[in-house]
């Protein structure tokens, strides 16, 4: 069994702070928030760091103050909250505010999480012609992620033109920029000979990048290759090794193959135990033929 990731990730937002009358006052706390600036934005992180909605509260405040003097950062960790609900609920509308004010100080995290928001439609009506804008505007300056995003749209064909070769092409500048979702997403293209020649040894070569920096699915996907011999010389050993990575992370197709390794003894000693046990996750995910084999065992 194999599914592919998709993975995504999501931000920001906007808030109004209210003026005193008091012109005098409010020029002294100016100064004072100027001059502390990274003061008040570290306090900030310490507390978002601690975690709890309570800690999170007190972090508002004082990335608002740091905000106030322009740090795009502080505007960026606002519309995070914000975006995952931190504060004690989601804000979208809150989260793109915050993310456009960023923007403008070429905040490119914040850049490209506009374009998230547009791609599926968070606080904005969806927009897919939008979502290219945002993600080619933080592209032009090389950051990964709106890059592999942009090799997306086109796998898709999402308010741009359906072009595997272009796909392809992102997928491959944001991997050799680091990115790990496009390193997936390049080893996908290899393997299936989309927008590229079919080149196994190509496609194991990108897995095993995404799958060492942490990505289930290509996790999953490099044991599939070594337990088949795809693109490298077969290996149940290592095979057993990532699919027990994937599903330590909750991907529940590496949790039926690990159950699988278990069950037959595969690069690993039989033990019908743990086969239950990774069956039984796997089948609490919604995994049908996990469910059967618990079943049957």
């Amino acid at each position: 069994m194999q599914s592919l990731f998709s993975i995504l990730l999501i931000m920001l937002a906007t808030s109004l702070i209210s003026c005193d009358a008091q012109t005098p006052q409010r020029n002294s706390e100016q100064k004072v928030n100027v001059d502390k600036k990274d003061e008040y934005f570290e306090k900030a992180i310490t507390l978002l760091d601690k975690g709890g909605i309570d800690n999170n509260l007190l972090a508002i405040k004082d990335l608002e103050i740091s905000a106030k003097t322009g740090n795009s950062e502080a505007l960026y960790n606002l519309g995070t909250i914000y975006q995952y609900g931190k504060a004690g609920k989601i804000d979208y509308k809150k989260a793109l505010s915050y993310y456009l004010q960023a923007a403008k100080k070429n905040h490119l995290n914040s850049i490209h999480n506009i374009g998230i928001l547009y791609q599926f439609g968070l606080g904005v009506n969806q927009s897919y012609s939008n979502a290219y804008y945002w993600y080619k505007k933080a592209a032009d300056k090389k950051f990964p992620m709106s890059i592999n995003s942009i090799g997306a749209l086109y796998s898709e064909g999402l308010g741009v033109t359906k072009d595997d070769v272009k796909s392809f092409e992102y997928y491959k500048k944001a991997a050799e920029l680091g990115d790990m979702v496009a390193a997936y997403n390049l080893s996908l293209s290899y393997s299936l000979g989309r927008g590229t020649q079919q080149n196994d040894q190509k496609s194991f070569y990108w897995a095993s990048v995404a799958a060492k920096d942490g990505h289930p699915s290509a996790q999953n996907n490099l044991a599939y290759k070594y337990s088949k011999g795809k693109g490298t010389e077969k290996n149940i050993e290592k095979a057993f090794y990532w699919y027990q990575k994937a599903a330590e992370q909750g991907l529940a197709t590496a949790q039926y193959n690990l159950a699988i390794m278990y069950e037959t003894g595969r690069g690993t000693t039989k033990d019908l135990d743990k086969a239950k046990i990774w069956y039984s996750n796997a089948a609490s995910q919604g995994d049908l033929d996990a469910l059967k084999k618990l079943r049957k065992l």
